[in-house]
């Protein structure tokens, strides 16, 4: 079983002060690495699943009060656009760990969780949820092929820029997307000028 780092919790610019949910600093997220469908643990290196319900999702969440992006894919295990954005998050995670970021990245099995189905009242899988700060910043679906494309949108819009290799969540070469190795400069036109 994997388990968070629970460090001390940063506390809240309300009137009051400190944290709604104080006096819970001694609980540490239930978070496990699975396997399944045919995937190795290495493949969940950068990804946990969070297990225990709303409890283990709100103790997950807080990881978010660090100011870093959490990044969280609910999904369907009969789901194939969900197994599909759950490979692209995958490697999405492993460019963010090598390249120093302090992104989060969960995921979160609806049909083992009902609870927090209901509490998040998904209606579409998968979704995302964008979280920082402890506050949703963004809430989207992206089923189908679009799905990796999509995703990466919106969290580019939320850190800026994905760390290298993000050209590898793509679904294939486009001409915006640089070839490995390279800077996604565009030579100047004569109409730049």
């Amino acid at each position: 079983m994997m388990t968070l780092k629970s460090g001390p919790r940063p506390t809240s610019g309300g009137a009051s002060g400190s944290s709604s949910r104080s006096g819970r600093d001694d609980v540490k997220p239930r978070v496990t690495r699975t396997t399944g469908f045919g995937n190795s643990a290495e493949d969940f290196k950068y990804v946990a699943d969070i297990k225990g319900g709303v409890v283990g999702f709100l103790e997950a969440m807080d990881q978010s009060l660090s100011g870093e992006l959490v990044t969280v894919v609910t999904y369907m295990p009969w789901c194939r656009s969900c197994h599909h954005l759950r490979h692209r998050l995958r490697v999405l995670a492993e460019a963010h760990a090598l390249a120093g970021s302090g992104a989060m990245f969960y995921e979160i099995d609806l049909n083992a969780n009902p609870e927090v189905h209901k509490m998040l009242d998904i209606h579409a899988t998968p979704t995302v949820l964008l979280y920082c700060s402890g506050q949703l910043v963004d809430e989207f679906t992206c089923a189908g092929d679009s799905g990796p494309r999509v995703m990466l949108k919106h969290i580019e819009e939320q850190v800026g820029s994905i760390p290298d290799p993000w050209h590898r969540i793509r679904s294939g070469p486009s001409p915006e997307s640089p070839t490995p190795g390279t800077t996604s400069s565009v030579p100047a036109t004569e109409d730049d000028a």
